[in-house]
């Protein structure tokens, strides 16, 4: 197995290039707080259309422009 050039993930599951080129800034507390709200609101969006999800798990969450999340079947 090859490893990246952080050596802790293989190589190609590794994002240490970081594919994002807007402006870098630091997650605050209150990211995390509503990132998880938003995900529980998607959830439970789901249950009331009486589906199940059975994967949730943050490679599923998708984090897009202007702090909106979104949950990946």
């Amino acid at each position: 197995m090859m490893l990246s050039n952080n050596s802790e993930q293989p190589l190609g599951r590794s994002n240490y290039g970081m594919d994002y080129k807007g402006p870098v800034r630091q997650v605050s507390t209150s990211d995390l707080v509503c990132w998880a709200f938003q995900v529980a609101r998607g959830m439970d969006y789901l249950v009331s259309k009486k589906i199940l999800h059975g994967d949730l798990a943050a490679r599923n969450i998708l984090l897009c422009d202007e702090n909106i999340v979104k949950v990946n079947e």
